[in-house]
């Protein structure tokens, strides 16, 4: 069997701002709880109004998306078979730049896109709408997808996900959106009701969730959280699933990857479910190259060849 060549493009999932990119290299990077400090840090509680119904799953699928050109910066540092780019491209006005990891060669070559969770408080100050900025994620997300047919070296035939935490919720979030049929592995995935998702770990903030529990009541008020739940739009998914769990994770608890698969077998769903015996939210006891094995397995099955 030929060794499989991909372009790995990496976004991190919360925040449409310019983004500053790591691949699993600091535990913090990947820790959903960090958001609800974030919030307690970076929100400022947002007048009553239904500024939000733009936002919801049903009405997004009406977004004006629309596809950008994907600029290649500067080089980052080169690797064997491959060189490591920062890229850019344009959601809504907004400058969005990542990682590209392009194949030494000249072919084009199928596409991964690599879906993080994560936000630099740096990028951040008092006043800022973080509940916005969560919902335009799904946004920028889908306008990245539409832009990659301006990737040059991309095979966007062959279009992959890969997720994890709080940027797995996001690609099913997107999935739902858009009911297109990309193959998705997730690892570890945030994926309980909005907004028991962020004030699952709202605790762990400096001020105990106070303000984030102030702001999601503010929301409440002119907004049914239904429209806005993942969970609730599991029908609407048609790609391709690979759901995997450290069973000694502490961040994302098993319980919600177990619920979820069982949630998307009942609908029939294609889903596949892998846990790992004794990892942690980052797979890092052991399992890291198996599961990255796996997922190259995962993609492979769905080459056009």
């Amino acid at each position: 069997m030929g060794k499989l060549k991909l372009i790995l493009l990496f976004v991190l999932g919360f925040t449409a701002g310019l983004m500053a990119f790591r691949f699993l290299a600091d535990p913090k990077i990947v820790n959903p709880s960090l958001l609800s400090d974030y919030f307690s840090k970076a929100t400022k509680i947002q007048p009553s109004a239904r500024i939000y119904e733009e936002y919801s799953i049903e009405n997004l699928k009406n977004w004006p998306y629309r596809a950008s050109n994907i600029d290649l910066g500067p080089l980052i540092n080169k690797e064997k078979g491959f060189n490591a780019y920062e890229f850019s491209f344009l959601s809504d006005g907004k400058k969005v730049s990542g990682q590209a990891n392009l194949p030494v060669g000249d072919k084009k070559y199928p596409v991964v896109l690599m879906i993080r969770g994560y936000i630099d408080r740096e990028n951040y100050k008092i006043g800022d709408d973080t509940l916005k900025a969560r919902f335009e994620t799904y946004i920028t997300t889908i306008n990245l997808i539409k832009s990659l047919t301006f990737l040059p070296q991309g095979d966007s035939d062959h279009l992959f996900i890969w997720s994890h935490s709080n940027g797995g919720q996001i690609a099913l979030t997107v999935l739902e959106i858009t009911g297109l049929t990309i193959p998705v592995s997730l690892w570890a995935p945030v994926s309980r009701p909005f907004p028991y998702s962020i004030l699952y770990y709202s605790h762990e903030a400096s001020d105990a969730g106070k303000l984030l529990r102030k702001t999601m009541a503010n929301f409440e008020k002119d907004n049914d959280v239904d429209f806005y739940s993942l969970t609730n739009f599991l029908n609407l998914l048609n790609s391709p699933l690979l759901l995997r769990q450290g069973t000694a994770d502490e961040i994302v608890p098993p319980s919600w990857s177990r619920d979820l698969f069982k949630s998307l077998k009942t609908l029939g769903k294609e889903v596949k479910y892998v846990e790992y015996l004794g990892e942690d939210h980052n797979f890092s006891k052991g399992s890291w190259l198996k599961a990255v094995s796996d997922d190259l397995e995962f993609y492979r099955r769905y080459l056009k060849v």
